[in-house]
């Protein structure tokens, strides 16, 4: 169905590769595909990707309404036929019998409609009770604060049963949320809309604000507890481990907890309050402002301190009723954040949006590692542990700990005896086959820790201690000091007799020392144990000795953690502003989906002679260049790059970006130019800037002098890394990058031992030459992403400089966005490159 512009409302006239944008993904969408959609950073992405999907939702919505209704009028035409027929067919009993059929169909039809109608009602009673809350707060403000006091001094008054609200809730369970009960109700279908990192979700919280569908739709965001809690108590954790844990203790203590001395005799009953944010009244509060406002996390932290509502457990709540999700890749692609998150992926549309390293971002979230003094202080901790309560534990808990302390005792000793001063790698079989561990249940195991929260007992039990525990060979003695030091602790409170618990057979050991920022080394056991679970072929255990012994696990087959979300979903997009080349992706990911795959590459915005791309494959000396690893730092091949930088500098106006390599390279680069004296004679034309090694406040420091520089007088120049802060997600629009100098092809590190596995895995799985063109496409995107930073929007301007011979090659070009290719010059000698920079830049300054 051919969409005229006006259809998708969008905010202003769309420039056409924004309306084929648009058409093709709403296309794709309804017609239950795969869609990987390239278009240049600049051009109304995320805009475009909105407007497409929310239109197609909208009319998505509406048919179904319509489908219902016209399915309930047809069916009761049926009807009325087949009972006329009773009176006049002889055959009465086939037909009565019709007739029940579709009567049975017809209440069907009908009760899916009703839930439909019901839920529309419900939908506009929040906006109702939304509207009238407003009204409500306006008057509210006006009153005197004083009876903020009164309602403060009657909350301390309360005791412990006003809040013995989940008595029922054992370790096993986490808190359910607002929203879970067995009533049936309709569901509505959902674009869940995913990106890197929060700051980028704001964004299309903002492009949201643009459009008409701000008005009504039903938006939320998801975050961890780190980004949303408001509790003072758990967020000076700072450990997002630690932080969840403390957040779910909060809620279990809540219920009873009864003491008992070592007779069994009753001691004490008590009840603590909780978290005084987590309320039914208040989260449903802020679960309605959620989904009745357009609003960012920021927003939300915010309206939950105002309400004093969760807005973690708020925004659970609010995922069945929101139409559009923003989250987090790590939410949507790992399962069981997935699950616990409550996100059910069934008849929806996933958007994945700055995809350009979807595959890493994959395999990393599935990676764990542990180190040799991680291992050791986990056997010490975990031994001490259960020498302490040996006598309070079941048989079926103590072999379990048992189990662990064995199998973290063999992983000790792997990794001890794995050869000094290299790195080898391994199958996950492999591995407990040597650690002779192979006959334990890791399944049962995780399952053990998971359910008790053995890592935050352990945790709890071992900060109560100062100092290391001891290794295995010293487990004696530690453990004993370590007993004498909570017996100690113990006798000096004051009426404290010693307790035995029978809520549970893997005793809490609460402490106010939790509350510090300790770090859990059962945690990344436990983690790295996880990762030996997963299907043999799909990863490798990497040993390596720098800089400290440790064990990697490495995910080569990110295809099978994906076959859930393409199985569930409706349809997914894959955006990006470079998406090429995706040949690794569509092998990766969807080799079993290619008959729904559809791909789409579109132009940039800006005119072709908006943009000056040039290979500069000879320096002014006139002999070629090429910086690769046995060569960049030559002195021939650094004379030439200074004397080069010096020529742009001359000739280029305003704000110039250079990248490099990688820092060590931009090191030796820029000593170079510093001991050459040339880093003076660029100063006499362009301010000069480095990017730091450390992000935060410094880099934006440095950014908003380099702005200032660049726009007033002849300009600076920027010296940034491939895959550094600059290269990635930062705005280099008009006179901040007029040119973007991109020094030799970014490859990585090929002894690198991940890489090399990773592409014999590709050579091995996919095809023969298919690491080689997985390992030329991570340096290609690198290439992408940093001429991406220039030229972004129509009336822009730019160049970027290609300064290598390999730049040259076919192979090489054709990885190239198209918007480069199609005016893509190879400059004859370095006179050619000065030519068509002065006239490019003349012409420009004549047509402003």
């Amino acid at each position: 169905m051919e969409k005229s512009e006006k259809d998708f409302n969008f905010p202003f006239p769309p420039y056409k590769i924004q309306h084929d944008f648009m058409v093709a993904l709403y296309d794709v969408i309804e017609q239950g595909q795969i869609g990987i959609f390239e278009s240049p950073t600049g051009t109304g992405k995320t805009l475009s990707l909105l407007c497409g999907a929310l239109t197609w939702l909208a009319d998505h919505e509406k048919r179904i309404k319509e489908d219902l209704e016209q399915t309930l009028a047809n069916l009761k035409l049926k009807i009325d036929e087949e009972e006329r027929k009773q009176i006049t067919s002889g055959n009465w009993i086939d037909s009565q019998y019709a007739t029940i059929q579709l009567k049975d169909d017809l209440m069907s039809q009908k009760k899916i409609l009703d839930l439909l109608l019901q839920y529309e009602k419900e939908i506009e009673n929040m906006r109702v009770r939304k509207t009238e809350k407003s009204k409500w707060k306006k008057n509210r403000q006006k009153e005197v604060s004083g009876e903020q006091k009164v309602n403060s001094r009657e909350e301390e008054s309360k005791t412990d049963e006003d809040y013995c609200l989940d008595d029922a809730l054992t370790d096993e369970e986490e808190p359910q949320d607002e929203n879970d009960h067995s009533e049936e109700k309709h569901k509505s279908t959902k674009i869940f809309f995913c990106s890197r990192t929060h700051s980028q979700l704001s964004q299309v919280i903002e492009e949201i604000r643009k459009t008409k569908f701000g008005e009504s739709l039903r938006v939320i965001s998801l975050a961890s507890r780190q980004n949303f809690c408001i509790n003072d108590e758990v967020r000076m954790l700072k450990s997002s481990a630690m932080i969840n844990e403390k957040c779910l203790d909060l809620q279990r203590s809540r219920s009873k907890m009864t003491s008992m001395d070592e007779e069994g005799k009753i001691l004490k009953r008590k009840l603590a309050k909780g978290c005084e944010f987590l309320k039914e009244k208040t989260t449903e509060s802020l679960k309605e402002i959620a989904l009745t406002e357009v609003v960012d996390i920021e927003d939300l932290v915010e309206l939950g301190k105002m309400e004093k509502a969760c807005p973690y457990y708020s925004m659970r709540a609010a995922v069945t009723d929101a139409q559009l999700i923003l989250l987090p890749y790590q939410m949507i692609f790992h399962k069981r954040t997935r699950d616990q998150s409550g996100i059910d992926l069934r008849d929806s549309v996933i958007i994945v949006d700055e995809a350009h390293n979807l595959l890493e971002t994959i395999s990393s979230i599935y990676c764990a590692e542990v180190d040799l003094d991680q291992l050791r202080e986990a056997h010490a901790q975990i031994s001490s542990y259960k020498d302490r309560y040996v006598k309070r534990f079941s048989t079926k808990n103590l072999l379990k700990l048992n189990q662990l302390i064995f199998v973290t005792s063999r992983l000790i000793k792997v990794i001890t005896e794995a050869p000094k001063n290299t790195t080898r790698i391994i199958q996950t079989h492999e591995l407990m086959s040597e650690g002779d561990f192979f006959n334990i249940n890791l399944y049962e195991l995780l399952q053990f820790a998971e359910n008790t929260r053995l890592a935050q007992k352990i945790q709890g039990f071992t900060v109560n201690c100062s100092g290391n525990l001891a290794p295995k060979e010293e487990q004696k003695s530690a453990t004993q000091a370590l007993l004498e030091k909570l017996e100690s602790g113990q006798m000096k409170k004051k009426g404290q007799k010693k307790s035995k618990s029978t809520a549970e057979e893997i005793p809490p050991m609460e402490s106010e020392s939790e509350k510090k920022n300790s770090p859990s080394v059962v945690r990344p056991l436990l983690a790295f144990l996880e990762c030996l679970t997963e299907n043999i072929s799909d990863g490798r255990i990497l040993f390596c000795h720098e800089p400290k012994p440790r064990m990697k696990y490495l995910l080569l087959k990110p295809e099978e953690h994906f076959a859930d979300i393409l199985k569930e979903s409706r349809a997914l997009i894959i955006a990006g502003g470079t998406m090429q080349p995706t040949n690794e992706l569509t092998e990766q990911l969807f080799s079993g989906q290619i008959s729904r795959l559809r791909e789409y590459f579109f132009d940039h915005v800006v005119s072709a002679d908006s943009v000056l791309p040039l290979i500069v494959s000879k320096g002014p000396n006139g002999k070629p260049v090429r910086f690769n690893f046995t060569t960049r730092s030559s002195p021939e091949i650094l004379s030439s790059l200074g004397m080069t930088l010096q020529n742009l500098c001359n000739v280029i106006p305003a704000g110039i970006v250079v990248f490099f390599g990688s820092y060590d390279y931009l090191d030796t680069v820029y000593r170079h130019l510093e001991n050459t004296k040339v880093l003076e004679k660029i100063n006499l034309r362009k301010k000069i800037f480095r990017e730091p090694r450390q992000g935060g406040v410094r880099i934006e420091k440095i950014l908003s002098e380099y702005s200032a520089s660049a726009r007033a007088g002849s300009g600076a120049v920027m010296f940034s890394v491939v895959g550094g802060k600059l290269s990635e997600g930062l705005n280099f629009s008009d006179d901040l990058g007029r040119c973007v100098v991109i020094v030799g092809l970014p490859y990585p590190n090929r002894m690198n031992p991940e890489l090399i596995e990773k592409m014999k895995h590709c050579d091995s799985i996919l095809r023969p030459g298919a690491g080689e063109d997985y390992y030329e496409n991570l340096c290609m995107k690198a290439v992408n992403q940093c001429i991406g930073r220039a030229v972004r929007h129509i009336n822009d301007y730019a160049s970027v400089i290609l300064f290598d011979d390999r730049y040259c090659h076919e192979r090489i070009r054709r990885k190239l966005p198209g918007w480069i290719r199609r005016s893509l010059k190879e400059a004859q000698s370095f006179g050619n490159v000065q030519s068509f920079l002065v006239n490019f830049f003349r012409g420009k300054r004549k047509t402003l």
